[in-house]
């Protein structure tokens, strides 16, 4: 039996990683053995950013950003997990606003968006 990750996961899970969670298919969390939203599973070969509004994909980043500013940042200081979740958040706020301006749909509020901004 062979349990290693075929090239459709390597692919998949290679998007996932550069491109982030918006860039995702129906097709792509199939392979990566994730079970899609009902809207990208009725919308085969549409990513989810595809499937969203203008405001949906503002108040999607918006909670991104929330949730790294919400951790005062004095008490976290000295506590490795909550710095590794946050650096983590960091990246994938950083990487869907990548996406978002690579395929023209970055709101006007994260234009000038920094990932250094979220991480101090």
């Amino acid at each position: 039996m062979n349990l290693l990750p075929g090239e459709p996961f390597k692919k998949a899970r290679e998007k996932y990683i550069t491109l982030g969670s918006l860039a995702m298919t129906a097709e792509d969390h199939g392979v990566m053995g994730s079970t899609p939203a009902d809207k990208l599973a009725a919308n085969p070969g549409k990513t989810r950013a595809e499937l969203m509004s203008d405001q949906e994909i503002l108040e999607y980043l918006r909670k991104q950003k929330r949730s790294i500013e919400g951790y005062p940042t004095e008490k976290c200081k000295g506590n490795s997990v909550i710095q590794s979740f946050l650096t983590i958040r960091a990246r994938k706020l950083k990487t869907s606003v990548e996406y978002l301006r690579g395929i023209g749909r970055l709101p006007e509020e994260f234009v000038n968006f920094s990932q250094e901004s979220v991480e101090n």
